[in-house]
C-alpha cells in the first residue's frame, strides 16, 4: 500500500489510467464539499463514495481484499486506524465476485493512522481493514475512491521491464553461442516474459517518484531477483518520447517508445521480390512485434544474400542491437517480429550506414559490422521446449505436427488426407509464446504449400502445446485463432 499526504498525490501519476483520473479529480477541487453518497469520476472505472461511519474495534473488523480494484481512502472529518496484512490471508467465506470483495483473516499485519490531509492507497490483491477506532474519535466522515485496474497496461510495463533487465544481463556476458544454438537462450527469454505476472510480484515504493515491482528473471544460473523500476510521471514532468525514423529503398521504419511500425512501398528494390512470390503492390504498414526495449537509434540496411534483403536495426538505450529481418519475416507471412538482441553487439552509441550495410559505433571508438552477425543470429534452433510430436483431434478428424530442433516440420491434416513437409524458423517471443514461422512445400499430389506465423507455448503440467495464430491460416482448424495440441506419449 501507499501512505502519503494529499499534497503529494501528483507524484503518483502514471501508475494506471483510472488512478490518474482520481488524482486529477482530487487536485481540481475541495473534496470536503463532495456530496454524500456515490459520485462517478471516470464512468464506472473510478467512483468516490462519501459517508459518515462509526469506527469499530480492530478485532470486530475483518480483512477485505479486492483483486481487480485499487482503493484510495482519506478522512474528511476525524481520524481512524488501518491495518494491512503481512501474512497469509485466509478467506472466511466465498468471494463476492460482483463486488470484487473477499473477506477473511490474516495472521500478521502493520497498522497506521489516517486523518485529514492524508490518504492510504490499498493495492489490488492486498488484504486490509480500515475505519478502525482511534483514541478520542467518534464519528468519522471519509471519502473512499475505488478504481478499476488497467491490467493489460500494467502487465505490459512489467514484462518490458523484465525483458530489459534480462537483456542487460545477457549483454554483459560472453557470446552466448551454445545457449543460442541449443534453444536455451530463447527459452530463458520466454520464461522471463511468462513468469512476471502481476499476482507473482511484490510492490515496493522506495521513493516518491518510483514504483518497484520485485519479480524474477531466468538465466543460466537459475532464477535471479529482479527489481523492475517504473517511474511515476508527475504533471510537471511529462515524459516526451522521441520519434525515430529511417527509409531505405521502399522500406520505412518509425519508432516511438516501444511502439514501432515497418512500412513497405512499391519500389525498384521491393519489386525484385516478385521473383520469389512476394509482391508489394501498394503501401502497407506492419506493427513490430516482440519489441520490449526503449530505443535511441534506428537504421535500415541490407544483409548480403544475392538479392534485396533489408534489415531494420534497432539500438536500445542500453547499447544493444536488435533487428527485424524484413524479408525473412515476409517469407512466412505478414508479421514483422523483432528478433532477440544480438548480445555480442553491445556497448553501442549509434548506428551508421556504410554503403548498403549497417555498422554499430561503440563507446570505445570501435566499429562492428552487423550484417554478418544478424545472418548468424537468425540461425538459432527451434527452442527445445516446444519441439516434439503433437496431436489434435477435431470434428474433421485427426491432425498431427512433428517439429524438430533443426527447423524441420511435418503436418498431417484430417486423417492424413493432406501431409505437408517444410521448415520452421524461430522469430522471437511475444506474451502468447515463442513465435515460429512455418512454410511448407507443394504436396506430393500437387497441392500448394502453406505458410503461417504462430506463437507456441508448452504447458508442462498438461503436456499440451498452446498455439496462437498471428498470421496466415490455421492448418488444423480453419478460422480458429487458438488451439491446444497434445504431446505424443513417446516424446
Amino acid at each position: 500500500m501507499i501512505y502519503d499526504t494529499l499534497n503529494n498525490l501528483p507524484n503518483y501519476l502514471g501508475l494506471c489510467n483510472s488512478l490518474d483520473s482520481v488524482i486529477e479529480f482530487i487536485m481540481a477541487r475541495d473534496i470536503n464539499n463532495l456530496p454524500a453518497g456515490r459520485t462517478r469520476i471516470d464512468g464506472d472505472k473510478a467512483v468516490v463514495t462519501v459517508s459518515t461511519v462509526t469506527p469499530q474495534a480492530s478485532d470486530k473488523a475483518p480483512f477485505v481484499r479486492h483483486d481487480n480494484h485499487l482503493t484510495l481512502e482519506t478522512d474528511l472529518e476525524g481520524s481512524e486506524l488501518f491495518e494491512v496484512s503481512l501474512g497469509e490471508f485466509s478467506p472466511t467465506r466465498p468471494a463476492d465476485e460482483a463486488a470484487d470483495t473477499t473477506v477473511g483473516t490474516a495472521g500478521t499485519s502493520i497498522a497506521g493512522m489516517l486523518c485529514e490531509g492524508r490518504f492510504a492507497l490499498y493495492l489490488a490483491g492486498e488484504p486490509y481493514k480500515s475505519g478502525l477506532r482511534a483514541q478520542g474519535c467518534g464519528k468519522l466522515k471519509k471519502a473512499v475512491f475505488t478504481m478499476e485496474l488497467d491490467p493489460d497496461e500494467v502487465q505490459a510495463q512489467v514484462q518490458r521491464q523484465a525483458m530489459q533487465a534480462f537483456d542487460r544481463e545477457m549483454a554483459q556476458g560472453a557470446y552466448y553461442d551454445s545457449l543460442r544454438l541449443g534453444g536455451e537462450l530463447s527459452q530463458m527469454r520466454m520464461d522471463t516474459l511468462e513468469y512476471n505476472e502481476l499476482e507473482n510480484l511484490c510492490l515496493l515504493l522506495p521513493e516518491q517518484d518510483q514504483l518497484v515491482l520485485r519479480g524474477k528473471y531466468s538465466c543460466e544460473e537459475g532464477w535471479q531477483q529482479l527489481d523492475m523500476e517504473i517511474p511515476l510521471q508527475t504533471a510537471a514532468q511529462p515524459q516526451a518520447q522521441p520519434v525515430l525514423t529511417d527509409t531505405f529503398d521502399g522500406v520505412q521504419v518509425q519508432l516511438k517508445g516501444t511502439q514501432g511500425t515497418i512500412t513497405l512501398s512499391p519500389a525498384p528494390k521491393t519489386d525484385q521480390w516478385g521473383d520469389i512470390g512476394i509482391r508489394v503492390e501498394q503501401e502497407h504498414s506492419y506493427p513490430i512485434l516482440g519489441a520490449y526495449n526503449e530505443y535511441v537509434d534506428v537504421c535500415i540496411g541490407e544483409q548480403e544474400d544475392g538479392f534485396f534483403r533489408p534489415v531494420v536495426y534497432l539500438l536500445t538505450k542500453d547499447g544493444v542491437v536488435e533487428y527485424v529481418d524484413v524479408l525473412r519475416c515476409l517469407m512466412f507471412g505478414n508479421a514483422m517480429v523483432c528478433q532477440d538482441p544480438i548480445y555480442f553487439a553491445n556497448n553501442g552509441v549509434a548506428l551508421e550506414l556504410c554503403g548498403s550495410e549497417v555498422n554499430l559505433r561503440r563507446a570505445d571508438g570501435s566499429v562492428l559490422e552487423l550484417a554478418p552477425l544478424s545472418a548468424e543470429w537468425s540461425a538459432q534452433e527451434i527452442p527445445y521446449s516446444v519441439t516434439g510430436s503433437y496431436n489434435y483431434t477435431s470434428e474433421n478428424g485427426w491432425n498431427w505436427m512433428d517439429l524438430g530442433s533443426d527447423g524441420s516440420v511435418q503436418l498431417g491434416v484430417q486423417n492424413n488426407s493432406r501431409i505437408d513437409q517444410g521448415d520452421a524458423a524461430y522469430l522471437g517471443v511475444v506474451p502468447e509464446g515463442m513465435v515460429l514461422g512455418v512454410s511448407t512445400s507443394e504436396t506430393a499430389d500437387g497441392m500448394p504449400g502453406i505458410t503461417f506465423v504462430a506463437a507456441v507455448k508448452y504447458d508442462l503440467y498438461n503436456e499440451t502445446l498452446n498455439l496462437t495464430m498471428i498470421d496466415g491460416q490455421n492448418p488444423f482448424a480453419e478460422g480458429k485463432t487458438q488451439l491446444q495440441l497434445t504431446r505424443c506419449p513417446d516424446n
